[in-house]
This record gives C-alpha cells, structure tokens and sequence, in this order.
C-alpha cells in the first residue's frame, strides 16, 4: 500500500517536471487535485510556483500565502513569496516575510534579491 508522503512526493516531482517542459497549467492541475485529498504547505508552494511560472502573480501570491498560513516556518514558500513582492516592486510587503529566513538565504537567493531591488 502507497502511503500518503509518497503519493504527495510523486506529485510534487511529476509537476516538476511539467513546470520544466513549458507544461505549468498541467502541473497546477495536478496540484489541484493533489490538495483536494489533502492540503500541505509543500503542495500549496508547488501551486504558486506553477501559478508563477505561468504569469498568473495574484494566484501565485494567494497559493504562497496559503503555504505559510499551514506552516510559517516553510522557507522556501516564504523565499518565493518575497521575491514575488520583490518582482512587483513591494519593498516593504517582503520584509516581514523574508526576515525570519534571513540567515538562511542562499548566495543565488541574495543575489536575486539585490538584483530585484536595485531595478
């Protein structure tokens, strides 16, 4: 019997791999239906990733906040959040989101960042 993590970790990898192809609306539906028989943060920043890639902000925005609201200390939705924000020029809207991570911050990750805000 496939356990609830595995069938999680292969939708996660599976919609992966369709946001790499060019496929994000096929990995957010996917996604969907993954949530659907259970919400985890993790899926939730799998949806606004897809949601991202594929130009929808607002929807991105929504999907990395509902990750957040399940588990604050996700620091990859809160990294993708941010620099969301940061794209949309809103400075001070990623402040209290990135902080808490900030120690953690990787060198691409600072460098994405200072490039957002020096635009």
């Amino acid at each position: 019997m496939v356990s609830t993590e595995e069938v999680i970790h292969d939708v996660q990898r599976d919609a992966a791999r369709l946001i790499q192809n060019g496929s994000s609306a096929e990995a957010a539906r996917i996604l969907i239906e993954a949530l659907k028989q259970g919400q985890t943060s993790a899926l939730w920043n799998d949806l606004a990733t897809a949601f991202y890639v594929g130009g929808n902000l607002a929807m991105a925005e929504q999907g990395y906040r509902c990750a957040l609201v399940l588990d604050e200390s996700n620091r990859q939705a809160a990294v993708n959040l941010a620099l969301l924000l940061l794209r949309q020029g809103r400075f001070a809207d990623s402040l209290p989101i990135i902080l808490p991570h900030a120690a953690s911050l990787t060198g691409d990750e600072k460098s994405a960042m200072i490039h957002l805000v020096s635009r």
